[in-house]
C-alpha cells in the first residue's frame, strides 16, 4: 500500500510504538553492524524496530522496496535519502523515546523532530536552562509556575533540538548561540540565530502521545501541516 499523499507544506509523523517490530533481513550491512555494537539487548531490539520502521515507511512514499532504499549520512551522522533518490524531494527525520520513536517526512530541504518525555522535575532542569539556554529562554521559564516548569523545560527543549536536527548539526551547535520561543501553547518559532544556512522556518508540535511532547522543525515559508500516523495501521509491511 502507498504512504498518503504528501503536499506542501505537509510533514507525516509516523508512531513507532514498542514491540518486535523489527526485521533484521531489511537492514543494510552498516545498520545490522550498528545494531551488534549496541550491547544492551532493549536497544539493540529498538534500533531494529525503527529502522525497519523506517525503510517501510520511506518505501511509501518512493515506490521502492525496502531493501533497496539508500542512505548518506552528513558529517554529525544525520541521516538522509541518498543521491539516487534526490528527485524525490523527500526529506525525513526520526527521534527515539524510550519505548516508543517518531519518524518524521516531508518534501523540503530540511526538516528535523524530536520527541520527548515531560520532565517531572521542573526546578532541577530551571537550574539546567540556566546553564545551557540563552538568557530569555531562561527567564521566560523562570516565570512559569513551580507546576509549569518541566512542561516548560521539554517544550523549549523539544524545539531547540528539532532545530538543531534540521540543521544537520546535532548538539555541536551550542544551545544558548540560539533562540526559540517559550510558551507552550503558543507559536513554536526560531526566533533569532547566528549563522543559520536556511533562515526561514516552520514549527509544531505534537502531544498526542501522552506525557510526550514531539516537536518537528521545517526549511520553508510554506505553514506546516502535521498529520500523524502509527506504522502498525497500515499494510505496507
Amino acid at each position: 500500500m502507498s504512504a498518503p499523499v504528501l503536499t506542501e507544506g505537509d510533514v507525516h509523523l509516523w508512531h513507532v510504538p514498542a514491540g518486535p517490530l523489527g526485521v533484521p533481513e531489511l537492514l543494510a550491512e552498516d545498520e545490522r553492524a550498528r545494531a551488534a555494537a549496541l550491547r544492551v539487548a532493549a536497544r539493540r531490539q529498538r534500533y531494529t524496530a525503527v529502522r525497519a520502521a523506517l525503510r517501510h515507511v520511506l518505501h511509501g512514499y518512493l515506490r521502492r522496496s525496502p531493501q533497496a532504499i539508500a542512505f548518506a549520512y552528513g558529517p554529525h551522522g544525520k541521516p538522509a535519502l541518498d543521491a539516487r533518490h534526490a528527485a524525490s524531494g523527500i526529506a525525513f527525520s526520526v527521534s527515539h523515546g524510550r519505548d516508543h520513536a517518531v519518524i518524521a517526512v516531508t518534501r523540503a530541504p530540511a526538516l528535523g523532530v524530536d520527541f520527548e518525555c515531560v520532565v517531572d522535575d521542573g526546578p532541577r532542569m530551571l537550574v539546567v536552562a540556566e546553564r545551557i539556554f540563552c538568557e530569555r529562554e531562561a527567564a521566560g521559564l523562570r516565570a512559569l509556575p513551580r507546576e509549569q516548569l518541566g512542561r516548560g523545560f521539554t517544550t523549549v527543549w523539544t524545539r531547540k533540538e528539532a532545530y538543531v536536527k534540521a540543521l544537520g548539526r546535532g548538539l555541536t551547535l551550542p544551545l544558548a548561540d540560539f533562540e526559540v520561543s517559550t510558551r507552550f501553547g503558543a507559536p513554536a518559532l526560531v526566533r533569532s540565530a547566528a549563522c543559520d544556512p536556511v533562515g526561514c522556518w516552520a514549527m509544531a508540535e505534537s502531544g498526542s502521545v501522552s506525557g510526550h511532547l514531539c516537536t518537528v522543525a521545517r526549511a520553508g515559508e510554506a505553514p506546516l501541516r502535521l498529520h500523524e500516523f502509527s506504522v502498525t495501521s497500515l499494510r505496507i509491511w
